[in-house]
């Protein structure tokens, strides 16, 4: 074999063993890809569309995709060899829904990330409001910190970073109200 035939041999060689890594060792180019593969692996994907990818650290970050109106897929992507994504390990939220035929809204709090987000199906609103209950071992009872407003966006997802108070406390979002343009409170779910 002359060294032109050997030398096409191993690069094709080196592109279908870089295939099989890339397709048995669960790395992709991009966050939202990992997003996509975790979304048809637990049979509910892929999302309409890709809402937010927030930056948690320099490796880190937080993919939330639209189902459907009212639901999102939250998918933590880490990466992996410097240029490649994976999914990161502890633990996914995977498809986080509103709850019952009666209610309009829904929030949730990543601790990893430090982010509440959430979605409402009111297609007039504009605003959320919000409280976060904390506690941990050390507390009796669970401690309340209330005023946090977030917009809502054309999709009914809305978003806001908040620190933790400290890294030993669960976090729960409560008392969801809905806001139109004019600030009238068109739908509360308390909690």
């Amino acid at each position: 074999m002359n060294r032109k035939k050997k030398t096409l041999i191993y690069i094709l060689a080196v592109i279908i063993l870089f295939g099989v890594f890339m397709k048995f060792g669960g790395r992709y180019f991009t966050p939202a890809a990992v997003a996509r593969a975790n979304e048809l692996g637990l049979h509910y994907g892929p999302s309409q569309k890709v809402l937010l990818e927030y930056k948690g650290s320099e490796n880190d970050v937080l993919v939330i995709g639209k189902v459907d109106d009212r639901s999102l897929s939250v998918i933590p992507a880490k990466r992996s060899f410097g240029i490649f994504w994976r999914l990161k390990g502890g633990g996914i939220s995977g498809l986080s829904s509103i709850d019952y035929d009666e209610d309009n809204a829904a929030a949730w709090y990543s601790s990893n990330f430090q982010l509440v987000y959430g979605i409402t199906d009111l297609k007039n609103a504009d605003s959320v409001k919000f409280s976060i209950e904390y506690k941990n071992n050390d507390m009796a009872d669970f401690a309340k910190n209330n005023g946090y407003t977030a917009k809502v966006d054309e999709d009914g997802f809305f978003y806001l970073p908040i620190e933790k108070m400290d890294d030993e406390s669960w976090y729960y979002v409560r008392n969801i109200s809905v806001y139109d343009k004019e600030g009238k409170e068109i739908y509360t779910l308390e909690k």
